[in-house]
């Protein structure tokens, strides 16, 4: 009697399912950026990569703006926070990308969605091959755009999500769309973890954008021993929430100090009156040669004239 000899990445007697790692190297292991580790083994070894600091993406193989542990380091104040219950959220602008850190209390995973506050029902017809959900009414998880991370063993993992629904969440490969985060990491710490991430504000398949009034909804795994580690399931009833905020900023934004901590208002002054000093220093540099050059019919334009 055969048995079947699956391709990479197909697991099952008749290779039927699909996992997303089978060996460290699938991660980018050899060159130390990440580890294939278990997720799920109730129906067959699901495993995914996890990355370490400074990597991310499905197989740890982009580089992130943040080496080793610098991803934990930041200046709080250059965020506006929002408490969410026992959850953290920061958030700021910068041209044209929006960077947020999620902090919950728990070792499972993290997750952040939005949606703009004016969608409708309607949007339940993405995508077009898919028939609509049943029902009348428009929950808070229809339609939303998500990014969730997990961390285990100094490594992290976050993703770029979407639901049309109160099913779970199905990464943006699944919507035909990219997972098109620029930069992440998760990391747990003290009995919290932490996802970090940077975004455009553009949209995309299976992307809103992340600017204007959104509705936006946040979620953490649960701990009670029911779930195995790590695995993207029902959060409970009281590790979640839904809250609106406004996010204003883009490239087409006109430029505002007041969002501005003290600190980064004092550097850009600083950098201000350094190049006014230079642009000055330089004036004087060429009406000194030019009166060298001419000095019978050059009139300076020095102060001391």
């Amino acid at each position: 009697r055969g048995e079947c000899v699956c391709e990479r990445g197909r697991e099952g007697a008749l290779c039927q399912y699909q996992t997303q790692c089978q060996t460290d190297q699938d991660c980018n292991g050899p060159k130390g950026q990440g580890k294939c580790l278990m997720v799920d083994n109730s129906i067959f070894p699901f495993r995914q990569c996890f990355c370490a600091g400074g990597w991310f993406g499905s197989q740890c193989q982009n580089q992130a703006r943040w080496e080793g542990e610098q991803v934990k380091e930041f200046i709080k104040e250059d965020f506006t926070e929002k408490k969410l219950g026992d959850a953290v959220l920061l958030w700021r602008v910068d041209g044209d990308e929006v960077e947020m850190i999620l902090t919950a209390p728990t070792t499972s995973y993290v997750g952040l969605g939005w949606r703009p506050s004016s969608a409708t029902k309607s949007c339940q017809a993405f995508p077009e091959q898919f028939p609509k959900p049943r029902g009348s009414d428009f929950h808070a998880m229809d339609c939303m755009d998500m990014v969730i991370g997990v961390a285990r063993d100094g490594m992290g993992r976050v993703g770029d999500f979407y639901t049309r629904d109160r099913s779970t969440p199905r990464e943006d490969s699944f919507w035909g769309g990219t997972d098109d985060l620029v930069s992440s990491h998760a990391w747990e710490q003290d009995g919290k973890t932490t996802v970090r991430f940077v975004k455009k504000m553009s949209e995309g398949v299976a992307d809103h954008p992340l600017q204007g009034k959104l509705t936006l909804i946040w979620a953490y795994g649960q701990e009670d021993g029911f779930y195995k580690a790590d695995q993207l399931k029902y959060h409970g009833k009281s590790n979640r929430g839904i809250f609106s905020i406004e996010i204003e900023g883009g490239e087409s934004s006109s430029l505002s100090l007041s969002g501005l901590s003290p600190v980064s208002l004092g550097i850009l002054i600083s950098c201000i009156l350094l190049l006014l000093l230079l642009a000055l220093q330089v004036l004087q540099n060429c009406d000194k040669k030019l009166n060298c050059l001419t000095p019978s019919t050059y009139q300076s334009f020095s102060p001391e004239h």
